[in-house]
């Protein structure tokens, strides 16, 4: 399961630089592939993270520690929904809001990762 979820984490990448990297050639069109990322790809993703929550009925994505395979896909969807300087991140939290049990998880995602990212500055990168 964890080599599935770094299988995701490249697409899930991929997807999301088109609307947050400038250096990114898809960039250039940032709203389009924000709409296509909000619309297609990230429902997709969701209802799969949402049926293998389900499925295993774990508190994490592989089990019921955290493992690379949260971190693989955590933080990508974390930095979209829970970062003050994107500044769609309620549409993304809207988004994930339709999948609870997706959205749970990432809140739990984000409660045990908040102290690093404090003495770290998340919103500093």
């Amino acid at each position: 399961m964890i080599d599935f979820f770094l299988e995701k984490n490249d697409p899930l990448v991929m997807e999301i630089a088109k609307f947050t990297c400038p250096f990114f050639p898809e960039y250039k069109e940032k709203e389009k592939h924000f709409g296509i990322h909000i619309t297609e790809f990230l429902p997709k993703t969701c209802a799969m993270l949402e049926s293998v929550l389900k499925e295993c009925g774990t508190k994490w994505l592989c089990a019921d520690h955290i493992t690379l395979g949260d971190f693989a896909i955590g933080t990508h969807l974390m930095k979209i929904s829970y970062n003050p300087r994107f500044e769609n991140e309620h549409i993304i939290r809207a988004v994930i809001s339709k999948y609870p049990l997706v959205e749970k998880w990432l809140a739990c995602f984000v409660e045990y990762t908040a102290e690093w990212w404090a003495k770290n500055n998340l919103y500093d990168w």
